[in-house]
C-alpha cells in the first residue's frame, strides 16, 4: 500500500509506512526471540529493542490514523478515493451543512487542528 495508490509524504503514506516498519520490527523481535541460548545483553538488543521501536512506530501510525479520522479522511490509508467526491450544491443542502458544521464545532467535532491531538491522545488512553 505504501507504493500503490498513496501519494508520498502525505498522512496516509506516513500511516502505511509507520505500520509497515512497526510490523517489520515485531517480526525481527519474534524471530530473534526464538533463537535458543541468547545472552542477556544480546537478547535486549535483538528482542526488546525492536519491540520498543516497533511499538513507537505503531503509536506514531495511530496518531496518523487519528488525524485522518479527525480530518474526515475516510478510508484511512487504504481507500483515499473515497474522499475525491464533491458534495452536491443546493441552497437547502448548504444551510443543512452549515447547521451540521456549527453543531460539530459546539462539541469539538469536525475538522481537526494540531492543538486537539494531545487531548485526543489522552482521551484514547482513558
Amino acid at each position: 500500500e505504501v507504493f500503490h495508490g498513496v501519494k508520498m509524504f502525505t498522512t496516509s503514506w506516513y500511516l502505511c509506512t509507520l505500520n509497515t516498519f512497526g510490523a517489520i520490527c515485531f517480526l525481527v523481535a519474534a524471530l530473534s526471540g526464538s533463537i535458543p541460548g541468547l545472552e542477556h545483553n544480546l537478547e535486549n538488543w535483538l528482542v526488546n529493542f525492536p519491540y520498543l521501536i516497533g511499538s513507537i512506530a505503531f503509536l506514531a501510525g495511530s496518531f496518523c490514523a487519528l488525524w485522518l479520522w479527525k480530518s474526515e479522511q475516510f478510508g484511512l490509508g487504504f481507500v483515499p478515493a473515497l474522499n475525491l467526491g464533491e458534495f452536491p450544491q443546493s441552497p437547502q443542502l448548504e444551510v443543512t451543512r452549515e447547521l451540521e458544521v456549527s453543531m460539530h464545532a459546539q462539541y469539538g467535532c469536525g475538522r481537526s487542528s494540531a492543538l486537539q491531538m494531545p487531548w485526543l491522545f489522552i482521551y484514547t488512553l482513558n
